[in-house]
């Protein structure tokens, strides 16, 4: 039996809604490594950058309660996300070298991460703007990298949902907060060079 035979796909054509909220709710999972993240800058005696990580954690909270479209949380979100982004890179500068090159190769890997899911997503959820599409050639099985639409209210269009939050959920969230916490309690115990 398949796991999703019974799942009635809720939020897959909502208007508003981008993703729905029982996937966006991982994202609110992984979001707490920024609020460990936050406290570890903060009890190393970076308070500035405690502030900014901080505010990244607020406002993806609010962001991650309900996935829109658009509006005001996404918005607030991003200018969180650059700005805190930002300003723990001219940080890392601050650190030896090997922390610095450690957190700007974390940073454009995850860069590089993004950029490639939200053109997956794109292609397998937003081209169509949530329309039914009658496709020639029906996707038998979900291609984790494919650029084909899914239809909503189908196992293939929850699956994109949920790589593409899952996806941002560690690329995004853990991996940058866990080379945070590495950089700093590591690098700032050490003389820079």
């Amino acid at each position: 039996m398949h796991p999703f035979s019974k799942l009635s796909f809720v939020q897959h054509d909502d208007q508003e809604v981008l993703i729905p909220q029982h996937i966006s709710f991982y994202c609110l999972c992984s979001i707490q490594t920024m609020l460990l993240n936050t406290v570890v800058v903060y009890i190393y005696g970076f308070k500035a950058l405690s502030f900014f990580t901080g505010c990244i954690y607020l406002s993806s909270i609010v962001f991650w309660s309900k996935v829109r479209h658009t509006g005001i949380e996404k918005v607030v979100d991003v200018v969180c996300v650059v700005t805190g982004g930002l300003y723990g890179t001219y940080v890392s500068f601050q650190l030896p070298r090997f922390y610095n090159m450690f957190w700007l190769c974390t940073v454009l890997i995850c860069i590089f991460v993004f950029v490639s899911n939200e053109l997956l997503f794109f292609f397998q959820v937003r081209i169509h703007y949530n329309k039914r599409i009658n496709m020639e050639s029906s996707i038998t099985k979900y291609r984790f990298f494919s650029l084909k639409y899914t239809n909503p209210h189908t196992h293939e269009r929850e699956m994109a949902y949920y790589r593409s939050t899952l996806v941002h959920g560690l690329f995004f969230h853990i991996i940058p907060s866990m080379a945070s916490i590495y950089c700093i309690v590591h690098g700032s115990t050490q003389e820079t060079k």
